[in-house]
């Protein structure tokens, strides 16, 4: 627990529970896959917490978090309460997270979080072949705008068959969870001053 060491008791409780949180609020922002949707969502929540904590390819701090979160999955029920606070806390934790460590350690807790919230939303589809032809259209054009933007700026993109697999609920959640994370923002202290701040 080197990394996770900078903070306080309360701070880690904070950090280590928000991977598990992040990815219900998520699952919960909406109903329409109903209880079978449910389902796939806990159950792809619970694997990718598990997997993520065996992933070697993430930052040494991402790792730490994970590995904590899965040793506590006692605690897992206790923390599906009160999940309509996800948003502030993530907000919280990334000021928390910046303020003791370097930029890419924040950069690679928000992209974490933001992953675990994406795959959540990728485990069931619940886009409806059934629905108007207009409510289609849009969902075709939101995507098409998006595949547009990711060519200019020149980042990636879901693939069409991915996209369908998130509802508008979950599109609207995962833009309001990139918000409250900051992710434009690049943040965190200099490589230097951690170290001098460590020495």
């Amino acid at each position: 627990m080197r990394l996770l060491a900078n903070f306080s008791e309360e701070e880690r409780n904070l950090l280590v529970a928000l991977p598990y949180r992040a990815g219900l609020w998520l699952s919960r922002c909406d109903s329409t896959g109903g209880e079978e949707s449910d389902d796939a969502e806990i159950n792809a929540l619970r694997s990718i917490i598990t997997g993520f904590s065996e992933d070697f390819l993430k930052s040494e701090f991402v790792e730490e978090i994970m590995r904590e979160t899965v040793s506590r999955k006692d605690m897992w029920p206790e923390w599906e309460k009160d999940t309509d606070d996800v948003p502030a806390e993530c907000t919280k934790a990334v000021e928390i997270v910046a303020a003791h460590l370097e930029e890419k350690d924040t950069a690679s807790f928000k992209q974490n979080l933001m992953e675990i919230a994406m795959t959540v939303a990728l485990a069931y589809r619940e886009f409806d072949d059934s629905q108007p032809l207009i409510e289609k259209l849009k969902i075709y054009m939101q995507y098409y705008r998006q595949r547009l933007m990711a060519v200019i700026k020149n980042t990636q993109i879901l693939s069409l068959d991915e996209y369908l697999n998130i509802s508008r609920a979950e599109h609207e959640a995962l833009t309001r969870l990139s918000a409250a994370l900051r992710m434009e923002y690049r943040e965190g202290l200099p490589p230097q001053n951690l170290t001098s701040a460590e020495g």
